[in-house]
């Protein structure tokens, strides 16, 4: 019948009731078309199931599609760009750019998205999708992929072009307010609208280097990647899509239930409190809803973002893109910034500040003085603290800052271990805990959109290793040494050379060679180690096991925190950081080594298995542990964690003083042990293992 037959309208408008631009446009559309051009936004899994909403008709009707997209780079990616001479470069940073966006599994908030994404990568695999990529080389063609631009041709060979300035990745298919017009070639009056469209196409599309930019294929590896996610029966896909009940596409996807729970929780707090919330559960999306529904309702507002790591920094600036956020840390660049920031405010240039800092940054005077600066200027304030335990720490106490008026935690485990101090200064400056939602509720809570809980389940492997003679002799001659002192103790000097008797005699413990051999033999009962992340107790445990990968032959990375997060040509426009996790990411190297600056905040959603060396009772560090590796990721079923443990050789402490101190450390270990298998799918298999150790251990102490 072809477009001629459709009643379409010039303009769309998602802001205006019952619009529907699925219904009412694309699906209409796609099915009348044999070849859909599309200039689809910056990269990713979002983008490209954007790109295919209606494609089920031209699917069946054996149309093709071309699509032109971008890397969303920075301005410090184009500054590092500009330095490289080398074609290389580009493609490295777009395979790294583009391999990380497809593996994000939070750029797929529904089964639907997940379903077109499945559909395109049918499309590729099997001939009928072309992807080229643009990437910028100079500042000004930075944003040209907000511009939205689709070509469609139909058996007659009429034409229909869209356009419009939204840019599609940033919302996800029901946040997103989309507003664009519609021209069509056989009406009177807009065939030189048809040619600026299809001209805008063309221009990005031919491969090579144009005015500010260079054109390429799509990299392999990332082509791999997306045929991976191909369904072999593409029928049955399309049936599945088409059943879908489209009305509802374009409301607004609603929050999880508990994540709504959190916002009222806090709300209710008179906007005050910390959110107790698992790893992997939404922090971050829900400390956005707070903003939009609180400080962003008046009509000026600052907001400050305070997270302890630079790497943070970054995933936070990616999720409050919309917002346009300023970063501050490293440096002394942040004060311009933010000098720009009180002028702008002041001349009513800018409404609503929102700055992201690290918590070194934040908690420094001069930074804290600007701020107040920009408090005073706006009408309302909000404090967000990611990793809010972290600020409890005398060093970073004064981030916390009185000047905000409203006041938002965020925290899987806020009660920091054995400083009552810190813990006290963290909840009366937020005003205590007001929503929990823990590892338990997140491996049990069913998502009715998706069908999966938030963490994926895991299987739990206890592994309990023992010290060598020269290990339980050192570790016996410092309890002797706890014995005696406390046998004398008077003053607090004296209490706290104790403690470091003990923590020399824990580091024993955590550092045990078996734990070594233990990694050893794990490794080599795996048929597929891609995916594995060892938690090392510090630098000189992780070069061990570094030797022994190096024996093995298993590639592996290094992440200990000293690695550089600002991008460098040597690492393709990445920073060394990014680069290290994006291989790891990509299955260029199997196994990824870290201490304890993967505890907080970088997401490795891909992750199949942790192997942890470093042991702990702290409950901080074992639950951010655990969370990191329970992250869902695209065709990751499950996780498995082995968690090695030493236990000291019974007999071995003859004294009842060193017997009841050891007592008491083996059972906060047990403790740690108990609680991992509680949630593991493998509960009923180790139980009785674990009761046995217990007995054994503390039945003959």
């Amino acid at each position: 019948m072809g477009f001629q037959s459709l009643k379409l309208k010039s303009a769309y408008d998602t802001g205006v009731d019952g619009v529907n631009v699925v219904r009412d446009f694309y699906l209409p559309v796609l099915s009348e078309a044999v070849q859909y051009d599309r200039a689809a936004g910056y990269f990713s899994s979002t983008a490209l199931a954007l790109a295919a909403r209606g494609i089920t008709g031209l699917i069946r009707s054996g149309g093709k599609i071309r699509i032109v997209t971008s890397p969303d780079l920075t301005r410090v990616d184009l500054e590092v760009l500009q330095r490289v001479e080398s074609d290389g470069s580009y493609l490295d940073l777009v395979e790294n750019e583009f391999t990380r966006a497809i593996e994000d599994p939070s750029s797929l908030t529904s089964l639907f998205e997940r379903k077109h994404l499945q559909a395109l990568s049918w499309m590729l695999k099997s001939q009928r999708l072309e992807i080229r990529v643009v990437v910028p080389t100079n500042l000004t063609e930075r944003g040209m992929f907000h511009l939205k631009v689709g070509v469609l041709h139909d058996a007659a060979g009429d034409i229909i072009t869209f356009s419009g300035s939204n840019n599609e990745s940033a919302g996800g298919w029901v946040r997103n307010i989309e507003e664009f017009k519609v021209f069509r070639s056989w009406l009177t009056g807009v065939q030189d609208f048809v040619q600026h469209d299809r001209d805008i196409f063309d221009r990005y599309w031919e491969l090579g280097e144009g005015n500010g930019f260079v054109t390429i294929e799509l990299p392999r590896a990332v082509r791999e990647k997306l045929v991976s996610v191909a369904p072999d029966d593409i029928e049955l896909l399309l049936d599945e899509i088409e059943t879908f009940d489209i009305s509802q596409v374009s409301t607004v996807m609603p929050l999880r239930e508990y994540q709504k729970d959190a916002i009222e929780a806090w709300l209710n707090a008179n906007c005050h409190g910390v959110l107790e919330m698992a790893t992997g559960t939404g922090k971050t999306r829900t400390a956005r809803e707070c903003i939009l529904k609180t400080v962003h309702r008046e009509t000026s507002s600052t907001t400050l973002i305070v997270v302890p790591q630079v790497h943070l920094a970054t995933q936070w600036a990616e999720v409050l893109d919309d917002l346009n956020p300023t970063l501050a840390f490293g440096g002394e660049d942040w004060k311009a910034e933010l000098s720009m920031l009180q002028a702008q405010v002041r001349l009513n240039l800018v409404n609503h500040v929102v700055v992201i800092a690290v918590q070194n940054t934040a908690s420094s005077q001069a930074f804290r003085a600007e701020m107040e600066v920009l408090i005073r200027r706006t009408k309302d304030s909000l404090i967000v603290v990611d990793e809010a335990h972290g600020t409890g720490s005398q060093i970073f106490r004064s981030a916390l800052d009185e000047s905000y008026s409203k006041r938002l935690g965020l925290s899987a485990t806020p009660r920091r271990w054995f400083d009552d101090e810190g813990t006290e200064a963290i909840m009366n400056f937020f005003g205590g805990v007001v929503y929990t939602f823990g590892i338990h509720e997140a491996l049990n809570w069913i998502d009715p959109l998706t069908g999966e809980t938030p963490l994926c389940p895991y299987n739990y492997y206890p592994e309990f290793a023992s010290l060598d003679d020269l290990e339980m002799e050192q570790y016996a001659k410092l309890s002797r040494q706890i014995t005696q002192a406390s046998r004398f103790q008077e003053t607090r000097e004296d209490g706290e050379n104790i403690e470091l008797l003990r923590i020399r005699r824990s580091r024993i413990i955590k550092k045990a060679r078996s734990k070594i051999d233990e990694t050893e033999r794990i490794l080599s009962q795996l048929v597929d180690r891609s995916g594995t992340l060892i938690y090392c107790a510090d630098t000189e445990q992780l070069e061990l096991v570094a030797e022994r990968l190096n024996k093995n032959g298993i590639l592996y990375r290094r992440f200990t925190g000293e690695e550089g997060s600002h991008p460098s040509p040597e690492f393709g426009g990445l920073s060394e950081r990014s680069w290290i996790l994006n291989d790891f990411v990509a299955g260029r190297v199997e196994v990824l080594l870290a201490v304890k600056c993967l505890d907080e905040g970088i997401d490795i959603p891909s992750t199949k298995r942790g192997i942890i060396l470093a042991s702990s009772t702290n409950p901080k560090e074992f639950i951010q542990r655990r969370g990191r590796l329970l992250r869902r990721s695209p065709g990751k079923s499950h996780a498995d964690v082995y968690d090695l443990m030493v236990v000291p050789r019974a007999g071995a402490i003859e004294d009842q003083i060193s017997r009841t101190d050891e007592v008491k450390i083996l059972r906060r270990e047990l403790a740690r042990v108990e609680e991992f298998a509680l949630d593991a799918m493998n509960f009923g298999e180790i139980s009785a293992a674990i009761l046995e150790k217990t007995t054994e251990v503390l039945g003959e102490r």
